[in-house]
């Protein structure tokens, strides 16, 4: 249950065909108050991009979330993203397999 602001952010990557090419849309949302933290486009899915959603979003809030919640997509779970909640005492969620 979300009980106040900055206690769980989510994040996820979607994609957009635009210009004959895919291009990644990342962002980070505030659960409590829907608010959009970060958001990051790229020609790229991959942990860099996430890194640069999640740096954004802190800046934006000033802080950071007691949980962050995402799928288990690789991009999400690589080292460089779990490395800086770890270190920002950040507990983090993934979602079942097969349940967004």
């Amino acid at each position: 249950m979300v009980v106040k602001p900055h206690h769980i952010w989510v994040g996820d990557v979607t994609f957009i065909w635009f210009q004959g090419r895919w291009w990644y849309l990342a962002t980070i949302e505030d659960l409590f108050t829907r608010q959009v933290l970060g958001a990051q486009v790229s020609l790229h899915h991959d942990r860099f991009l996430i890194h640069a959603v999640v740096k954004q979003a802190v800046l934006e809030a000033g802080c950071t979330p007691d949980i962050f919640h995402s799928d288990q997509g690789t991009e999400f779970m690589a080292a460089l993203s779990t490395q800086f909640w770890e270190e920002h005492l950040v507990q983090v969620s993934v979602s079942d397999k097969g349940s967004p």
